[in-house]
């Protein structure tokens, strides 16, 4: 069926903005709260596998067998560590691209999922941008939040969690676990906000 420009609205949708869609979240992310089941459990293995494969490592002194199982728990967790990095790529995205227009341009910068993504595979770049990439993120969301009265999230895990990189030797351990925690959080709050808009949508779809 062709649309027809010169066809009159239908009635009650006469003052629908045409592009009205485009910033409106399209459905709650459930492959988000899959990614972050998968973080979670990806950052056990790491938490584990690598104080373990040493400790290993440690006491087998000569011994071969010893040696080899603590290599490969340490590879385990090295391992579980590269794929949990993929997966929280892949969860920035998500939840920019959840998100509606106007929260992701309600600051100093448009964030598009694909832009707040590959910032973070700039080498020195990223460093500086996880903090900026987690603030806003949060901010957005809390944005929605205060307009929808839903859940919101501390700033503060923006900063905490990039900061976590930068501890001697207990990072590998310390950061996946903030990581995941910040995660749940957001992820929490942002189906909350989406859910809330949703349902002010289907009520009132007139507004925004």
């Amino acid at each position: 069926m062709h649309h027809n420009p010169y066809q009159p609205p239908a009635p009650g949708r006469a003052y629908d903005d045409p592009y009205r869609p485009a910033y409106l979240p399209t459905a709650s992310s459930s492959r988000g709260r899959m990614l972050v089941w998968f973080k979670a459990a990806l950052a056990a293995i790491t938490v584990l596998s690598l104080p373990i494969g040493i400790s290993i490592a440690a006491a087998g002194g000569g011994n071969e067998a010893l040696g080899v199982l603590g290599g490969l728990a340490i590879f385990g967790g090295v391992l579980a560590l590269f794929v949990s990095w993929i997966i929280a790529l892949v969860w920035v995205y998500t939840m920019w691209d959840s998100l509606p227009y106007e929260l992701r341009a309600n600051y100093k910068r448009v964030h598009s999922p694909t832009s707040s993504t590959l910032y973070l595979l700039i080498p020195y770049f990223n460093i500086y941008w996880m903090f900026v990439m987690n603030i806003d993120l949060i901010r957005a969301i809390n944005t929605g939040a205060e307009r929808m009265n839903t859940r919101r999230v501390a700033e503060g895990w923006g900063i905490i969690c990039p900061l976590m990189h930068f501890l001697p030797c207990a990072n590998v351990v310390v950061a996946p676990i903030t990581w995941t925690l910040l995660m749940f959080q957001v992820q929490g709050a942002k189906d909350e906000l989406i859910a809330a808009l949703h349902a002010q949508n289907y009520s009132n779809p007139q507004q925004y």
